[in-house]
Parts: structure tokens; sequence; C-alpha cells
């Protein structure tokens, strides 16, 4: 559901908590990336996710909200570039924009054919 990511490995096993953590490698705008996911908060109606290497904090928060016989979700995520990645912020968030929506789109799907 997610049309960036090409591997995600979780580090570990056991419960996933509060601080479970995963390996992710994903592609934007043909540039690869490799971040370790660290969920942050977990709540019944909200997750929350921070992505970090040493160019980059993504954090990725997901709330899910009851809505007639299903649920809303909405999903934002947020980058932060760090040193000189700095000067591509404008460009990488265009980029981001993008993946958002095929996000989106993708995730509904994914959700939807659950319920079927």
């Amino acid at each position: 559901w997610d049309p960036g990511t090409t591997k995600c490995i979780r580090n570990g096993s056991g419960p996933i908590e509060v601080g479970s953590s995963w390996h992710n490698e994903s592609e934007l705008a043909g540039n690869t990336t490799q971040l370790t996911y660290t969920l942050t908060q977990l709540e019944p109606n909200r997750i929350v996710f921070v992505g970090e290497n040493e160019t980059v904090t993504m954090t990725d928060t997901i709330d899910i909200t009851p809505a007639g016989d299903g649920s809303q979700v909405h999903y934002h995520a947020d980058m932060e570039l760090q040193g000189a990645a700095k000067l591509a912020t404008p460009v990488a968030k265009l980029g981001l924009e993008k993946l958002g929506n095929d996000t989106e789109k993708m995730l509904t799907d994914a959700l939807n054919a659950l319920a079927t």
C-alpha cells in the first residue's frame, strides 16, 4: 500500500509496541534511501512512526476515526531534511506530495479490500 517502499524488515521480534523498529528502503524521485522507522506512539486511534537517517527525519502519523459502518483514516507524513540536504527541501516536498497522493489511493484500496 506504500508505493515508495521497496523493502521493509522488522528489527527484532516479540509484540509490536512503542519502541519497535523497522529497516525501510524507499525510492522517491529515482533516489533510494534507507531509514530506521521506530513506532513512537500506539493508541487505539493513532499510530506514529518516526523514520531517521543522517539526512532526513520522517514522521508518519495515522489517525483512525469511526465513520458509519467503517472508519476514516487520515495519513500525514512530515519530512525534515538535515544538513546540506536542507537545500533540496522545496523539490523534495513536491516529490513527497505526489507520493502522499499515491499512498492515499493505494492505502484506501488495500483497506477496502479487507472489508470484502
